[in-house]
């Protein structure tokens, strides 16, 4: 979990701040592109942007959930090393 992040995940203060819960919480998928599928099941999932990829070459997926903290599902990073050396 992580607090004031704004900065980390280039967004701006105020988007992040909308919501009274300021904690993002994050976790890994190895099937990112399966979980995103999966996602799509239900519309009223309240997005933060699209799929983001960082410089570091993991894609990403921030939204709210129910108590209105920021998730974060990113790509497992034996994932992403094993795109780049393919």
């Amino acid at each position: 979990m992580q607090q004031d992040f704004d900065w980390l995940v280039d967004l701006p203060k105020e988007r992040v701040l909308r919501k009274s819960n300021n904690v993002e919480i994050v976790f890994e998928e190895q099937d990112f592109d399966g979980f995103l599928n999966k996602l799509k099941k239900y519309p009223d999932i309240e997005y933060l942007g699209e799929v983001i990829e960082h410089s570091w070459g993991q894609r990403v997926i921030r939204f709210y959930d129910l108590d209105g903290h920021i998730v974060e599902v990113g790509e497992d990073m034996k994932m992403v090393l094993k795109r780049f050396l393919a």
